[in-house]
């Protein structure tokens, strides 16, 4: 049986490990140790309240959250998250290591991989977002790690243009589209008292995330999309913002924009299925997260994405792209709720996958060679037959 470490250190990852960690326990050659860190593991070393994680015990917690809303204070958690994850792989050994993403924790937990010489499984690498400094941990995460799983075509090739060895690279599509709820099996007033939302009228979905790789300042994010908000009428529902630097501002912002105005609710701790069950219901999916580029498709939901945080993710038609600017989103908003572009959404596919993607990673993590990921070879394409010319 092979013991291997799934690291989460948000809600939004862990949210998308769930359907390869179902698997991954009813499979009799896998042992799934779930080692959290990042905002899931307070202060005093436990997780925050509605974390359900009966499904897969907890078998290590690393403590590494930032102390504060400035850039150094990041730098500061990650060097607690390398310690705390070297720690706990020692004491652990696992077989392999599996991380998702792109955060600058779970770019530590690779890190601790490596001089340990745990093979390291990558999810969701070779994408693109211009807009955040999830960017380079991504392909940094990438060029640590010996196994790819990709959610597109498209970014398996950008991973061998990194170098990575295409037998390497699995295309199993996104994990977060795998026990997607059904829209039609929804009771839109159960949910309701669940989440203690109303949402018996028409709503917005919003959640906005900093811009960390722009000099776009928090308070131009939550300006701007409150007044496109007001303009439009409509009720708005927010979700929670990530940790990131200026993470702390924007909460606040929006915490107070929620108490001025009863139009607008904050949805809190929703956890996955209740976020996705809201997502099937609303009109349109605004803001800057990736899940609107991923879930959302599934769903047939427009999506406003606003400013560069995503900018370079392949789209699906549901998407609408805007700056952060009222008129723009505005105006996007408007086009969202057309007849023509709703029409445009009846039946489309979600390029992200088709919902096999846990029984990919866990078939071949549960089969593959483990001595032959280390070393991992340079795959060189770029450079073959050419010289560099130096001045």
């Amino acid at each position: 049986m092979r013991r291997i470490a799934f690291i989460s250190t948000s809600r939004a990852d862990f949210g998308l490990w769930q359907p390869v960690l179902s698997r991954a326990v009813a499979d009799p050659r896998i042992e799934p140790l779930l080692v959290l860190g990042g905002s899931l593991i307070d202060s005093a070393g436990e997780p925050p309240e509605g974390l359900d994680t009966r499904q897969v015990p907890i078998a290590a917690t690393v403590t590494c959250n930032p102390e504060g809303d400035r850039p150094l204070d990041a730098c500061l958690a990650a060097a607690r998250a390398l310690e705390g994850f070297a720690l706990s792989f020692d004491r652990l050994k696992p077989d392999m290591v599996m991380v998702l993403g792109d955060r600058y924790e779970m770019h530590a937990a690779a890190a601790a991989a490596v001089p340990l010489k745990i093979p390291i499984a990558h999810l969701h690498g070779g994408e693109v977002t211009l807009g955040a400094m999830d960017e380079l941990f991504r392909h940094s995460i990438s060029k640590l790690a010996q196994l790819h799983f990709v959610a597109l075509e498209a970014a398996g090739q950008r991973l061998c243009a990194m170098g990575e060895p295409p037998e390497r690279i699995i295309i199993s599509g996104a994990p977060g589209l795998d026990e997607m709820p059904d829209f039609n099996t929804i009771d839109r007033s159960k949910l309701g008292e669940r989440t203690g939302l109303r949402i018996d009228q028409p709503f917005l979905l919003v959640t906005v995330h900093p811009e960390t790789a722009t000099r776009l300042s928090p308070e131009h994010q939550i300006q701007e999309l409150l007044a496109a908000l007001d303009a439009d009428g409509r009720a708005a529902i927010w979700t929670e913002t990530n940790r990131d630097p200026a993470g702390q501002a924007i909460a606040g912002m929006i915490h107070q924009a929620v108490s001025n105005r009863p139009s607008m609710q904050q949805g809190r701790n929703l956890g996955r299925r209740r976020y996705l069950e809201l997502m099937a219901l609303c009109d349109a999916v605004v803001g800057n997260s990736s899940s609107g580029i991923i879930e959302a498709a599934g769903f047939g939901r427009p999506v406003v994405n606003i400013g560069q945080r995503q900018e370079g993710r392949f789209r699906g038609e549901n998407v609408l792209d805007c700056d952060w600017d009222r008129r723009s989103i505005l105006d996007a908003l408007r086009n969202a709720s057309s007849t023509t572009f709703q029409s445009r959404l009846i039946g489309m596919p979600n390029p992200y996958g088709d919902g096999r993607a846990s029984r990919i990673i866990i078939d071949t993590i549960a089969t593959i060679d483990l001595d032959r990921l280390i070393p991992k070879s340079f795959h060189d394409t770029a450079l073959a037959g050419e010289r560099l010319v130096c001045p």
